[in-house]
Order: C-alpha cells, then structure tokens, then sequence
C-alpha cells in the first residue's frame, strides 16, 4: 500500500474508508456548497493534507493520475480560490506560506520523508 499511497495515489483506497476520487469528489462538492451559501463573502476553511492535495488536483482541472504530481501544501499554507456565479472558478493562490518563519518553512510537510518510506 506505501508504493500506491507513493506512486498511484489516485488509486489508493482507505481500508474501509474512502478512494481518493471519493475524497476529491467530497471535498470539491462541499467547498462549492460553502461558496455557494455564502455569496459575496470571503470564508475561511481549514483541512487536512491530503484533502487539499485532492481539491488541487481538481481545481488545477488535472487528470486524476496527475495526483502524484501535486504537492503537499505546507501546514497552515494558503490556498485562495474564487468562485463565480456561473459556477465557475480560479484557483488565485496556492500554498502561500509566506506568513510562516524560515524555520516554520523547513519544519514544513514539504520536508518531511515520512512518505518516502
């Protein structure tokens, strides 16, 4: 399951959990209920990782294979999406972390390699 969750993300699945499209899916459709619910307004959400990893994927409009080939964000790293009235969306910043101090930065998951393993 590691050279899955490493190499083939798009097909992991949780053991009795979730796939990855299912969490894509999840996520994407929750966070365009939020917009949706709130119209005109500026709204915070926070998530784990691998949640947002998935929500890039989709909000780049990239294949699901291309998973592998998004990054961690870093933790409490910034994505910024706006969304319009016709449905559509820009994805306007991705994984700001320019709040974070030079050490926060390398105690980034970026620099992890528990996912190397």
């Amino acid at each position: 399951e590691t050279f899955r969750w490493n190499n083939q993300p798009h097909d992991f699945e949780v053991p009795e959990g979730e796939t990855m499209d299912e969490v894509c899916h999840r996520v994407f459709e929750g966070i365009k209920r939020v917009a949706k619910d709130n119209p005109d307004s500026a709204v915070a959400i926070a998530s784990h990782g691998c949640a947002v990893r998935a929500l890039i994927r989709q909000l780049r409009k990239l294949p699901r294979e291309e998973l592998k080939n998004v990054d961690w964000c870093d933790n409490t790293g910034v994505n910024k999406v706006i969304f319009y009235d016709d449905g559509n969306f820009n994805l306007e910043i991705e994984n700001d972390s320019s709040h974070l101090s030079e050490d926060a930065k390398a105690e980034s998951i970026a620099n992890w390699n528990w996912t190397e393993e």
